[in-house]
């Protein structure tokens, strides 16, 4: 728009993009003919001072008609957008469904008409693509998992290597790609990280005690602490910064602090918006966030279960608008809430707890 508002300047001003032709002596503007110089140099003065008022009258037009456009524009945009998403949610149902040839025909279609900028999406397009066998669309996806993050930590996560990706013949391209974002990133502050989450997930995994609840309330009180202090000395823990599981590990750790988390939850949503954060972790974090606020959940991530009369009653602490709660999972990189419902309750119906949850979920 800099250019629209030079071009007003120039106009406003009577300049032309051309040079003119000089005009010979006794030539020129009829209001000038006959006036002495003191005569001329006053006419100017009057002319320039309107020259400017014209500028800025017409600047402040512009820059009016550029907000009001702005907002019109982005209203127009809605309906595409929204059709956009809807056709990712598609392709995402399609993928959790194993309908593979219907989630990849999606995926295409939808990243040709605007690329495919989220990493679970972009993930899930590219599984998809080797399912179907399309090599050449595998790489390229590849490559553009590693430009959104992906590291050797990331990809082993995501079992690429069960089908074999690091013999094919490009990895070596996509490994130094990888190991050039890797020597950029905090070292000491990566091998911190796994330390603690380590400390954190061990005592997770004790079978449940009194005593053993005591334990975990002072690991994760001193996690916090030494968290706290890693953060003061190297910076957030970006992807940038400690890459994928480093992030994810420093995320583990502050999600257990009920201290920490809302100032990690604000910084967390900004490094999302920025794409160096993983929104599967922000949807976790605002979820343990909103429950621990005693308000109903976003995204479902978060499960509570009861003792009553002897018996273990396990469901989901409650989620607003539940009907709706796969169009805010799936974008986070969430899987359908039945499937957790399956796995976890052995029913595809959602169980809410209607109360506050006595025992948290252990993770």
């Amino acid at each position: 728009m800099n250019g629209l508002f030079r071009y007003a300047c120039i106009r406003a001003n009577g300049i032309t993009t051309t040079s003119p032709r000089p005009s010979p002596p006794g030539e020129g503007d009829s209001r000038t003919r006959g006036m002495g110089r003191i005569g001329q140099i006053g006419l100017n003065k009057t002319n320039k001072k309107h020259r400017t008022m014209k500028t800025t009258r017409i600047c402040t037009l512009l820059a009016m008609l550029m907000v009001g456009g702005k907002t019109a524009y982005a209203q127009s945009c809605q309906p595409f957008v929204d059709s956009l998403n809807a056709m990712s949610y598609k392709a995402c149902m399609a993928y959790w469904s194993e309908d593979f040839q219907t989630a990849y025909s999606l995926y295409s279609k939808r990243d040709s008409i605007e690329p495919i900028g989220g990493f679970y999406d972009l993930w899930y397009y590219y599984v998809t693509a080797e399912i179907e066998n399309h090599p050449l669309k595998s790489k390229e996806l590849l490559f553009r998992l590693v430009a959104k993050g992906l590291d050797k930590g990331g990809a082993e996560q995501l079992f690429l290597h069960d089908i074999g990706l690091f013999e094919r013949v490009y990895w070596h391209e996509l490994d130094s790609l990888i190991s050039l974002g890797e020597s950029k990133r905090c070292h000491p502050f990566i091998d911190s990280l796994a330390a603690m989450a380590e400390i954190d997930q061990a005592i997770r995994r004790e079978p449940w005690s009194e005593e053993n609840r005591q334990k975990m309330i002072a690991i994760d009180s001193t996690n916090t602490a030494k968290l706290e202090a890693l953060i003061a000395q190297y910076g957030f823990p970006t992807w940038e910064l400690v890459g994928r599981e480093g992030s994810h590990n420093a995320w583990l750790i502050a999600q257990h602090s009920h201290t920490l988390l809302p100032w990690y939850l604000t910084r967390l949503r900004q490094a999302v918006q920025e794409n160096n954060a993983d929104s599967y972790d922000l949807a976790y974090m605002e979820d343990r966030f909103l429950m621990h606020q005693g308000q109903p959940q976003i995204y479902g991530s978060q499960m509570s279960w009861r003792i009553v009369a002897d018996d273990t009653i396990k469901g989901f602490y409650p989620i607003v608008d539940v009907e709706h709660v796969n169009e805010r999972r799936l974008p986070a990189g969430l899987c359908p809430i039945e499937f957790i419902s399956r796995n976890y309750l052995g029913t595809d119906s959602i169980i809410i707890l209607k109360e506050t949850p006595l025992i948290e979920e252990k993770k």
